[in-house]
């Protein structure tokens, strides 16, 4: 996803069209999981890519690995 947005940045838009996009990919749980960050993180102000991704890898951890 990362690869995508870099490379797609000039048709998909800025910061903001960047993380709705790639929040669309997202399907099931995963948008559940995920769908009340981004919205909190748009009502603050605080949206960006940089934060949904740290948001995802926090959400998706999986403490098995460790």
């Amino acid at each position: 996803m990362q690869a995508k947005l870099h490379i797609d940045t000039a048709s998909i838009g800025g910061e903001t069209e960047q993380v709705w996009y790639a929040y669309g990919q997202l399907v099931g749980e995963a948008a559940g999981r995920i769908y009340p960050w981004v919205m909190h993180a748009q009502n603050t102000g605080t949206l960006s890519v940089q934060s949904l991704f740290m948001q995802m890898r926090l959400a998706f951890l999986d403490l098995r690995q460790y």
